[in-house]
This record gives structure tokens, C-alpha cells and sequence, in this order.
């Protein structure tokens, strides 16, 4: 079977990328970054703070570890401490913060570092350790070095093949669209990928039914004038409160068009719920018709 867990790394390294466009692309969108609002949200009507969006992609990663979707502890270990790394780079005046809701939620340990590293007991010695030095074909049993490796493999060959992560149990994530048009005020819509196979469409509606009993609900939501309605092969968030933003679009210099619509507070929301759950953000596409502007994010989600 293929191995899927490298399409589900979550902070991929290429020449093309940079720490804050890689948090972006998961949602982490602030106005000022060095000095944005982190653990509290001002009012009811506002999207969610930092933190919720730094909880909610640690929640994810566990989420998909407890999926199967990686290759052992290691990968595990490596995409929560490259989380953590990022968050840090993007807010380290946040560090000791991070640090603490970092820990309280994984309960692993960390090395005492300005960028903190995930350390694990050696499988041999006791000692803890970086997740450097691993088993090669289980990748969750962790060693100080070629000798603890030695000493310690008898104990660990009767326990390895048990830890060897074989299939991951979804063949491919579930694509799940967010479409929000050209309005703050305008209706948001959930969508799953509708190909014409059996089992994509079952695990579809079987997300829809999902989704939807968590959006009713959801606080947000009830109070800030969203009526939640399932439909057939769609949610509609439908807002039964238009209001114009149009004043402080304009009046706001700080934001381009493209930022105000991206920050619609309804599909941040939704963002934190996605991200929770394992998805990831794929990619945010606009499309403009006639004048009208929409705004699509594409999810893969693990369902």
C-alpha cells in the first residue's frame, strides 16, 4: 500500500516556503503578528484567538496520529516539535506560553532550549533523549546512541513488529471545500468532494451528518446570527443578519480586499473545527464572475 504520511506532514520544508506562510496557510492570520491578541477573544463576535488556532493544529496532529497516519512515534514527534518551532519564530514573545499549552495537551517532555526539542527515554538506558536515534523499521523505539541501539535490541526486537505502523487506515483523505463570497455578510457554505464513487460519497455524507450536529452546537455560531441547514451534498451557514462592512473596509488601510474576506470570522471558526479534527488547509482559491467574488478553501480531511 502506498505510504500516506508524507502528504500529511503538516509543516513541509521546500526552497519556496517560510515558517509565517506555512502558519498562514493553516489560518493563522493576525493584523499585527508581533503583537496580536493570543488567549482571549475581545467579544463574541470575534474569530478565534491565536491560541485556539495553536491548539487546534496540535489537536489535529494528535488526532492523525491516533488515525495511523504516521509512521510511528517519530513522525509524530517531529511534526509537533516543528509546531511548536514555527509558533515560536512567529510570536516568541509567546514562548513560555507555548511551552506551557504545548505540554499541557501532548503531556510530552521538552528540552529546556529557546526552541525546545521533544525528549523521549532512552529504550535502553532510561536517559531522556533526543527523537533522533530511532529503530529504522518501527521508528518508536529511541536510543542515545549505536551502543544503547545494541544493548537494548534483544528487549526490543520481541515487541518491534507489534509497533510497525503497516497501512494507515485511510487509503486518501476526504477533500472538503469552505465557499464564501465576496461579502462579509454572505452565506458559507460546506462542501465534500461529490466524485461519482460509492464509498467517497458514503464517507461524504457520513462527514456532513458529522459536521453538522457540531455546528448546531457550536456558541459562535447561535450567537452571531448563523442558521445552520443541511442540505442533500452541502451545509449552508446561512447569515440571517446582513451587515454592511462596507465603512470599515474601507476605512481600514491595513487590510487588502483579499485579507478582509479571508478573515470572515464565520470561516475562521469553521477553521478551528476543521483543524481540530486532522484536516489541513490545502490551498485558498478566488474566483471572481461577473464582479462577484468567491472564496474557496480546499481541506483535506481524515475521514
Amino acid at each position: 500500500m502506498r505510504n500516506l504520511w508524507a502528504d500529511w506532514q503538516l509543516f513541509k520544508k521546500t526552497d519556496f516556503t517560510n515558517p509565517s506562510l506555512q502558519l498562514k496557510k493553516q489560518g493563522i492570520m493576525s493584523k499585527t503578528d508581533q503583537y496580536a491578541e493570543f488567549t482571549y477573544r475581545p467579544n463574541s463576535t470575534s474569530p478565534p484567538s491565536m491560541q485556539e488556532f495553536y491548539e487546534s493544529i496540535i489537536n489535529g496532529i494528535i488526532k492523525r496520529f491516533q488515525l495511523g497516519l504516521y509512521q510511528g512515534e517519530y513522525q509524530y514527534y517531529i511534526e509537533l516539535q516543528s509546531c511548536l518551532h514555527e509558533f515560536i519564530r512567529l510570536m516568541n514573545f509567546k514562548s513560555e506560553i507555548l511551552v506551557e499549552v504545548f505540554q499541557s495537551i501532548t503531556n510530552l517532555n521538552l528540552s529546556k532550549e529557546p526552541f525546545p526539542n521533544v525528549v523521549v527515554p532512552c529504550a535502553s538506558c532510561g536517559m531522556f533523549i533526543y527523537v533522533v536515534s530511532h529503530c529504522n523499521k518501527c521508528y518508536s523505539a529511541f536510543y542515545c546512541d549505536k551502543t544503547c541501539m545494541k544493548n537494548g535490541r534483544t528487549k526490543h526486537d520481541t515487541e518491534c513488529q507489534s509497533l510497525v505502523k503497516t497501512t494507515p487506515l485511510i487509503l486518501y483523505p476526504l477533500q472538503i471545500e469552505i465557499h464564501c463570497g465576496g461579502s462579509l455578510g454572505d452565506d458559507v457554505k460546506i462542501y465534500f468532494q461529490s466524485e461519482k464513487k460509492l464509498t467517497l460519497l458514503y464517507r461524504g455524507q457520513k462527514f456532513l451528518a458529522h459536521m453538522y450536529k457540531i455546528l448546531l452546537k457550536n456558541r459562535w455560531i447561535k450567537n452571531n446570527n448563523y442558521q445552520t441547514i443541511q442540505e442533500e451534498d452541502h451545509i449552508i451557514l446561512q447569515s440571517t443578519k446582513k451587515v454592511d462592512h462596507t465603512k470599515n473596509e474601507e476605512g481600514d488601510t491595513n487590510f487588502s480586499e483579499d485579507d478582509l474576506f479571508l478573515r470572515m470570522p464565520c470561516v475562521q471558526e469553521v477553521k478551528v473545527i476543521f483543524l481540530n479534527q486532522g484536516a489541513i488547509l490545502q490551498d485558498i482559491i478566488k474566483e471572481t464572475y461577473n464582479f462577484y467574488t468567491n472564496f474557496t478553501h480546499i481541506y483535506f480531511f481524515p475521514i
